[in-house]
């Protein structure tokens, strides 16, 4: 037996291609599912500006938008402004709906972050945390930033933004309050 033809190689070729390609899909989906079901994030602990600890799971029963960003991010930057508005709005105007914003500066120092924050308190609706080490970040799969993660008030990713949002923009706010109505609907029902 010889070497094989030109046209059997390309053959071979293509089958090694398919199963290649069968396997990274199988993979994905394997990495998914067990991803959403197990919530690594879950165990998330972030550093507050005060020093103290934060456990994501400490917001259980709430909505949470987690927001990565960065004060070396420009569009992390500009957006940090108009998260922070609709935050505050949220809890002008509807006190008994609990979401809460955690704005997860990913700076190396903290007063860098504070630069950008034009309240560098806490109040309900935003809290203001600490990943210097990416840990946390990494544990959501967040790389690229600003991102941001909508949580129901179990825990479960609802929804993941890569890049600035306009969270002015009305169907972004229409998608958002859904989102918020549905969880508080599974939080209440037995």
């Amino acid at each position: 037996m010889g070497e094989p033809s030109v046209g059997q190689k390309a053959k071979q070729q293509k089958v090694l291609i398919g199963i290649l390609l069968a396997a990274l899909i199988a993979g994905g989906v394997f990495y998914w599912s067990t991803t959403k079901s197990e919530r690594p994030w879950s165990h998330a602990v972030f550093r507050t500006p005060q020093g103290g600890d934060l456990r994501l799971d400490a917001l259980r029963g709430e909505m949470v938008l987690v927001h990565f960003w960065a004060a070396w991010c420009a569009p992390c930057t500009e957006e940090i402004p108009r998260l922070q508005r609709l935050a505050k709005e949220w809890r002008n105007s509807s006190p008994s709906l609990h979401v809460k914003v955690l704005a997860v500066s990913l700076d190396a120092d903290w007063k860098e972050s504070l630069r950008v924050l034009k309240q560098g308190e806490n109040h309900d609706g935003w809290v203001n945390a600490w990943d210097p080490s990416m840990k946390n970040a990494e544990l959501f799969g967040s790389f690229q930033f600003p991102e941001t993660y909508v949580l129901d008030t179990q825990g479960r990713l609802i929804s993941k933004w890569v890049g600035p949002q306009n969270w002015e923009n009305k169907d972004v706010r229409a998608f958002l309050s859904n989102a918020f109505q549905q969880s508080q609907k599974q939080s209440s029902s037995p």
